[in-house]
């Protein structure tokens, strides 16, 4: 098992244990766009479905409850 795959695995499991640098990598190999707007809003874009979803950082991390948007985000545009 590679490191993308125990990633996707952590996420689905319990999100919190990853930090943000790790969830964006995520999503940057699996073809999301990573998109800075607003100061410390990123924007994380699914270029297929055009969704996206918000994630304000702050202090190089997220709060959980993101992280857990995030899950749900990754699981509603998998293909």
């Amino acid at each position: 098992m590679g490191k993308q795959e125990k990633r996707i695995e952590q996420l689905l499991k319990n999100p919190n244990a990853l930090t943000y640098d790790e969830i964006e990598s995520l999503f940057r190999n699996e073809n999301f766009e990573i998109q800075r707007w607003k100061g410390s809003h990123k924007h994380i874009y699914h270029k297929k479905s055009k969704e996206f979803a918000v994630v304000p950082i702050h202090n190089w991390d997220c709060k959980p409850y993101y992280k857990d948007q995030l899950k749900r985000f990754y699981l509603a545009t998998k293909d």
